[in-house]
């Protein structure tokens, strides 16, 4: 795509209309218009009087919402396998966030452990690891079910979803970006990949926020911040549309991100203690053997361990724990060390 642009809410606080200006579309009368996608809003997805005026009533809503119910009106048994997938998805789901709750327990109880000290940090990290595992396979068993349905109805060559696709080409075609609003990330990104937007993408300007924002990463992470039972905590809910952040879609930055997985970073972001008095600040600058070695972005005292304490991106050959180096805090060299996370003492 020409560019992909992550934007915040819109409803209080549009920025959308001035990030199109900033690519120079032009929305004018008698100019390509901005195709939108509003699935995400469901039955609701009609109700985009607001966004049609901030983009000065020259849009398209591509209505994929819409579409997709008639795909299933006019072929009933692709409606009823995609009803299995999506029961086969959510029984995934179900068992993924049963696991991730007993895992995730696991990662708090050992955090609050205050008696295995040499110990804990080694357990902490082997728990968040079996995290870790468990998105990964619920990852590859959704690819697995979604797979599967693809390849035995490969819906792409079905007559009502064929001829929906061919008439979003060319709306598409016709269109000077693709704006991507938010709502329910299951419908949006379900329609999405139904109707195959991304296979039109490539000379589009892209604008998305909320779940759209969300659905065009490779990776779909949900927070539930207030839920029915237990805690809150993060979950991987789906792979995404993969339209930013996979270094090989080309996205700006992504080659130096590649080169920085496969060569390693010149600096590394290292927390570190302050061995005496001084109190580190952001901005206080780190030396190594009395040569400059990197800069302090945070840093406060620590009532826990009574001392400063703080993070620093710091040369990458210093950033291992327990090496010395020192911080300049207000002129004077203080002393300090690498440290390891976490920052505190759990005795006190």
């Amino acid at each position: 795509m020409r560019s992909l642009t992550l934007l915040g809410p819109q409803r209080l606080t549009p920025t959308l209309p001035e990030a199109v200006d900033s690519v120079g579309i032009d929305l004018s009368p008698g100019q390509p218009p901005l195709a939108t996608v509003t699935a995400g809003w469901q039955e609701r997805e009609d109700e985009d009087a607001d966004l049609v005026a901030a983009l000065l009533g020259n849009t398209v809503n591509l209505r994929l919402y819409a579409r997709v119910l008639d795909i299933f009106e006019r072929d009933p048994e692709l409606a009823r396998a995609h009803r299995e997938r999506g029961q086969r998805l959510r029984d995934i789901q179900t068992l993924y966030e049963l696991r991730l709750g007993h895992a995730m327990d696991a990662v708090y109880e050992l955090l609050r452990r205050t008696t295995e000290g040499w110990l804990i940090d080694g357990e902490v990290e082997s728990a968040l690891g079996a995290v870790r595992a468990l998105d990964e396979r619920v990852l590859a068993l959704n690819a697995e079910v979604t797979g599967e349905f693809l390849a035995a109805w490969r819906p792409e060559e079905r007559d009502a979803v064929a001829a929906h696709r061919a008439d979003v080409a060319r709306v598409l075609r016709d269109a000077s970006g693709l704006a991507i609003a938010g709502g329910q990330v299951p419908t949006l990104l379900n329609r999405l990949n139904l109707l195959g937007i991304g296979d039109h993408v490539e000379e589009l300007h892209v604008f998305a926020w909320s779940a759209g924002a969300m659905v065009v990463t490779d990776r779909v992470v949900v927070f539930r911040d207030d839920p029915p039972h237990g805690r809150p905590y993060s979950r991987v809910f789906e792979v995404g549309l993969g339209w930013c952040c996979r270094e090989e879609t080309g996205f700006i930055g992504a080659e130096p991100i590649a080169a920085a997985r496969r060569d390693g970073t010149v600096e590394k972001l290292a927390p570190f203690k302050i061995e005496g008095a001084g109190i580190p600040r952001e901005g206080n600058p780190v030396l190594a053997a009395g040569e400059p070695a990197g800069i302090v972005t945070s840093g406060t005292f620590s009532p826990s361990l009574e001392l400063g304490i703080g993070m620093a991106y710091v040369r990458a050959d210093l950033a291992k724990p327990g090496t010395e180096v020192e911080i300049d805090v207000r002129g004077k060299h203080r002393r300090a060390r690498i440290a390891s996370k976490p920052l505190y003492s759990k005795e006190k």
